[in-house]
């Protein structure tokens, strides 16, 4: 499963909910929005899915500290990709 686009704040929020609920994140995508558009960021793409799905708390760590590096641009979006429950 996929996210809509989330502003920063909420992708961080997004992953307190996924770790609250012991979800697997497969990924990250970082994208620019601008008035309607949305335009991916292909350099700025974090996989996680080489950890065993059983690494939920590694894949929780490693969304995080990717999210960590972005939000200083206002026009920052970001999906999520998820294990589907």
């Amino acid at each position: 499963m996929e996210t809509k686009y989330l502003a920063i704040e909420e992708a961080f929020r997004f992953i307190h909910e996924c770790e609250q609920r012991d979800v697997f994140i497969y990924g990250v995508e970082r994208f620019i929005c601008n008035g309607g558009v949305s335009m991916p960021d292909l350099d700025d793409v974090a996989g996680f899915s080489s950890l065993s799905s059983q690494e939920v708390e590694k894949s929780i760590a490693s969304a995080r500290s990717f999210l960590a590096l972005y939000g200083r641009e206002n026009q920052e979006c970001f999906k999520i990709v998820i294990r589907k429950s």
